[in-house]
């Protein structure tokens, strides 16, 4: 990818150029169709190689908010670039070797603005393009649209009217937690689904046990009627060492 790249080539360079729609016109979003846009948004950013903050995560500080981009930059903040002229200035007594190398840097100081401005074009685009418009329209300007609405910016405002987890989320996610699991399904997806539903009562402000989560895993893998022998062994185990830890080493 080059930083002449187009909001269109950028978008079809992404690994996910369209992202799952979150909504329709008569489903409001929710957490967890945001969480997905979300995921998908940001992988999409951090796909764009970018010199700018710790120079890890590419433009992922295009749609996370501060805070988030400083945890996983090890406090590292991220300074937007700033338009640079056509042509720099020269001082009048400049050598030869001094204009070429100013006008080096200003050529790299373009090309960085400009793959910013387009990933910051194509991520707006694909925004508008994934929710239906009756849910951000409140952010568009009667005369320019949303051309000065930052990705961020309607990530927040989608986050903040419609991210709040409800009791049917609560109810969905103790639902997925508890789905069935049978062999030949490697048990590491069992731990997954733990860990994803783990997650998302963090989210939602719950303080859980994880002993609790055990307690769903071994009733799950006692159902299959495959592991007496160890699921045995788990029951008589003392109550404290019943972890997720021990209980993924254990089954």
């Amino acid at each position: 990818m080059t930083s002449k790249s187009t909001p269109k080539e950028l978008i079809e360079s992404f690994p996910h150029s369209k992202l799952t729609p979150i909504a329709t016109a008569t489903t409001e979003p929710d957490y967890m169709s945001l969480h997905q846009l979300q995921w998908e948004i940001n992988n999409n950013a951090e796909s764009i190689a970018s010199v700018l903050g710790d120079g890890q995560h590419g433009h992922l500080f295009l749609v996370v908010p501060e805070a988030e981009y400083l945890a996983v930059t090890d406090d590292i903040p991220c300074i937007p670039p700033m338009k640079p002229p056509m042509d720099p200035d020269h001082a009048a007594n400049a050598t030869a070797p001094q204009i070429l190398e100013a006008n080096c840097q200003n050529d790299n100081c373009q090309k960085i603005y400009e793959l910013y401005h387009n990933a910051n074009q194509a991520f707006r685009n694909q925004l508008i393009e994934a929710v239906p418009i009756v849910y951000i329209e409140s952010l568009s300007h009667p005369m320019r649209g949303f051309s000065k609405v930052s990705p961020l910016a309607i990530l927040s405002h989608l986050r903040d009217a419609f991210g709040k987890i409800q009791l049917a989320d609560l109810i969905a996610n103790e639902a997925r937690m508890k789905a069935g699991w049978y062999p030949p399904m490697p048990i590491q997806q069992l731990f997954l689904q733990f860990e994803k539903g783990h997650q998302f009562l963090i989210a939602s402000g719950e303080v859980v046990d994880e002993r609790a989560i055990a307690r769903i895993g071994y009733q799950i893998i006692e159902k299959t009627g495959l592991f007496e022998l160890a699921s045995r062994e788990w029951r008589y185990k003392e109550e404290a060492d019943k972890t997720m830890a021990n209980f993924k080493k254990h089954f």
